[in-house]
């Protein structure tokens, strides 16, 4: 599940690459809270037992809304 972070990741990138800012935040949020439900054990659930994916979680997050913020700046 860990490659499905990677791969959520790369279509936030494209998506910041392609549209406005507004779009890129609710896709990072939405493609994080996806991965929580459908991936991370127990999958189902926002609720994350283990502390590395916990922290692995909250690192997709903070690295997805930066990478949109940032690839917009630089399309600006």
């Amino acid at each position: 599940y860990k490659v499905i972070a990677l791969l959520l990741l790369l279509c936030v990138s494209i998506i910041a690459m392609l549209f406005d800012i507004i779009p890129v935040l609710v896709a990072s949020i939405l493609s994080s809270l996806i991965w929580n439900f459908f991936f991370i054990p127990p999958v189902f659930t926002f609720h994350i037992s283990n502390a590395e994916d916990l922290l692995m979680f909250f690192m997709y997050f903070v690295i997805a809304l930066l990478n949109a913020v940032l690839t917009f700046k630089i399309r600006q």
